[in-house]
């Protein structure tokens, strides 16, 4: 159980540095997407992993450190998407389908912008192209959605055959 903790934090924290370090100095349309947080509402949506909620607050503590984000401001911007996030998980998209998912990422992604155009008014010319910030974290979050099932699918299969043989050595 606390190996799974520690590679689950070490794969978060590399998912981290690949988004800040490779994602975000990607050319104009392709820095755009969200990897890291479309992770994580997968996780808060399929999976019920609400301590995911904390890494995306942790993700908005770390865009502040190091002056990444687009501002001051970021922790609250993403402590709002994640409460978003864990409060449309729990009561209103509560099936854990793809449309669910896709629902969530929208509503949650649509709150991290409009907090972030609260905390910076000025910066009006960088949120005309939120509707294009908030379609590539659904259309992200519904690719990693798909992955997931077809990883767990393929560990599940795995499993199911492991077990098989066991109960056939076994007679």
């Amino acid at each position: 159980m606390i190996v799974q903790k520690i590679l689950a934090i070490i794969s978060l924290i590399l998912l981290l540095i690949f988004q800040t370090s490779f994602i975000n100095n990607l050319h104009y349309p392709w820095s755009l997407i969200p990897l890291f947080s479309a992770v994580c509402v997968v996780s808060i949506q399929q999976r019920g992993a609400w301590n995911m909620a904390f890494a995306l607050i942790g993700y908005g503590l770390f865009l502040d450190l190091f002056s990444l984000g687009i501002g001051y401001g970021e922790t609250l911007a993403y402590a709002g998407m994640a409460i978003v996030c864990v409060f449309s998980a729990r009561s209103i998209f509560t099936n854990r389908s793809l449309y669910g998912v896709m629902a969530c990422a929208g509503l949650s992604n649509s709150t991290l912008l409009l907090i972030e155009s609260i905390l910076h008014p000025s910066l009006f010319s960088f949120f005309q192209e939120s509707f294009l910030r908030v379609l590539f974290l659904i259309l992200t979050s519904a690719i990693v959605f798909r992955i997931t099932l077809f990883v767990s699918g393929l560990i599940g299969q795995t499993i199911k055959n492991q077990r098989k043989s066991q109960f056939v050595a076994h007679i």
